[in-house]
């Protein structure tokens, strides 16, 4: 069932997994997540409920996915700087 990757194969630093659920939780909460209640996402809209359609809803959740990603790339950058000095950011 689970199979080693050769040390040719093995990803070569970190793997990194997008939450797009968390970022729909965070466009139908402006950014806050519900469980700690801390804003950790960008402020994107009114709150579920009071979203004018789809169209903005959709707005809002893109914006949480890009500043998803830009945080997750940052992260990757210094991840991949402690392990292998001298390995260039992320574009």
């Amino acid at each position: 069932m689970w199979k080693r990757l050769s040390p040719a194969r093995a990803p070569r630093g970190p793997t990194l997994n997008l939450n797009l659920a968390k970022c729909l939780e965070l466009a139908l909460n402006d950014g806050r997540d519900r469980l700690t209640g801390i804003v950790i996402g960008p402020a994107t809209g009114p709150g579920a409920r009071q979203f004018a359609g789809f169209e903005v809803l959709f707005q809002a959740y893109e914006c949480q996915v890009e500043a998803a990603l830009v945080q997750m790339l940052a992260a990757k950058d210094e991840c991949m700087i402690l392990a292998w000095p001298g390995t260039p950011p992320s574009r």
